[in-house]
């Protein structure tokens, strides 16, 4: 594949579990804006991450049977109360976007990660979900930005 001047950069990153509330979003991806809208008023003042849980490849499936959630860090204290369910990103390795990118370079990032940067890294996806981490509350989409994750088995011969 040739060099692309607009690919992110990238870096593996170590994250700890993290805990999360979430919010199941069901069908096609381009509509999750409508489930961030659904928990809003349900996401407590003191919330600080945010985060998009892709659990299904939207290349290889169709719209319909699409499901992400949309999740916030659990702040110290919070009792996660129905529609919410409790759940844990898990820990390890993962290839992140270096600098946040902005709405607009959505389809490109993607795309760079998992056709490029992956099978010339020589790096093997985990088998966990993909993920979006956003600097702020994500709405509106359109002006939001965020980093991209995949969880990575980390292949010790692999240059980083």
């Amino acid at each position: 594949m040739a060099f692309n001047p607009t690919a992110p950069t990238v870096k593996i990153v170590h994250r700890e579990p993290t805990r999360l509330a979430a919010l199941r979003h069901y069908g096609c991806y381009s509509r999750i804006h409508e489930t961030w809208k659904a928990i809003e008023p349900l996401v407590p003042s003191t919330a600080v991450k945010f985060i998009s849980i892709f659990h299904v490849d939207a290349e290889r499936n169709a719209p319909e049977s699409l499901r992400a959630d949309v999740a916030f860090q659990v702040p110290q204290g919070y009792a996660i109360q129905k529609p919410l369910t409790s759940l844990v990103l898990p820990g390890g390795e993962y290839v992140r976007t270096s600098e946040p990118q902005e709405n607009v370079q959505y389809p490109n990032s993607w795309r760079v990660l998992l056709k490029d940067w992956l099978p010339r890294s020589g790096q093997r996806p985990e088998n966990i979900p993909t993920f979006e981490e956003y600097t702020a509350w994500p709405l509106p989409f359109e002006n939001c930005n965020f980093h991209i994750y995949i969880g990575l088995e980390l292949a010790l011969d692999a240059p980083a």
